[in-house]
């Protein structure tokens, strides 16, 4: 029985993360298409962006429960600084989001020509799910590099500009 729900909770987990990549794409499409542009053009350095960026934030979550496990403070004080750096660490992974629906999208573009974006983006994101639940492979090189691409390309779209061409 337990099994059962296990494989139950994957799937319900699937379509409820293929929801979400469409329904972004739908609702945020300027933002999908600048992590789009950035997927298309940069590929290689969204993905090193993206995993020191992931590396950083998990380095300093580490040395923080170290320190925490050595030294056992009783205070809430500290309980409180822990919550803020994993409530930063999520704020890192929010640009994210829209980018992985721009990789659905990049991805839905790749596999050929549909009728409509909404089924490029059901295709891509499908592709991207079915390859990430792939045993062994998908969960633990496959996923990885599409966090830290997706994570490179949300931060790479928010925070760098256009470069303004030279006037002549």
């Amino acid at each position: 029985m337990e099994m059962l729900g296990l494989i139950l909770l994957i799937v319900c987990s699937g379509i409820a993360f293929i929801a979400l990549l469409t329904a972004v794409g739908l609702l945020l499409p300027g933002t999908v298409e600048k992590s789009r542009l950035k997927l298309e053009t940069s590929l290689g350095k969204a993905f090193l962006v993206g995993l020191v960026n992931l590396l950083s934030g998990l380095g300093i979550n580490a040395l923080f429960l170290a320190w925490w496990q050595s030294t056992q403070p009783e205070t809430v004080f500290w309980l409180i600084i822990w919550a803020v750096l994993m409530l930063l660490y999520i704020v890192l992974l929010l640009p994210s989001i829209p980018a992985m629906s721009a990789l659905a999208q990049f991805l839905g573009m790749r596999m050929g020509e549909s009728r409509s974006p909404l089924q490029r983006n059901l295709h891509g994101s499908l592709l991207l799910v079915l390859a990430c639940l792939t045993p062994y492979l998908g969960w633990f090189i496959f996923t990885p590099a599409v966090l830290c691409t997706a994570v490179g390309a949300g931060l790479l779209a928010l925070f760098q500009r256009k470069a303004v061409a030279p006037k002549v």
